[in-house]
């Protein structure tokens, strides 16, 4: 079997960190690109509508703590 990439989705939970140990031995194993994602749910009353009084900035700065986790 080839296996020429692998997902690994990340929650920041404790069992991410195994997780993340077994993805990359399988991505290194297989010679494979190791793809990390995270998602998280947009409501609607999150998307900067500025009649509710949320920050427009509140995606960029989730975007940019999750950036930072997975580093």
């Amino acid at each position: 079997m080839k296996i020429s990439q692998v997902l690994l989705p990340v929650d920041f939970s404790e069992r991410s960190v195994p997780a993340a140990h077994y993805a990359k031995t399988l991505a290194c194993r297989f010679q494979a690109e190791l793809i990390i994602a995270h998602v998280f749910e947009l409501r609607d009353t999150y998307l900067g509508c500025p009649e509710m009084g949320v920050d427009p900035g509140w995606y960029e700065a989730r975007r940019e703590e999750a950036r930072n986790r997975l580093q």
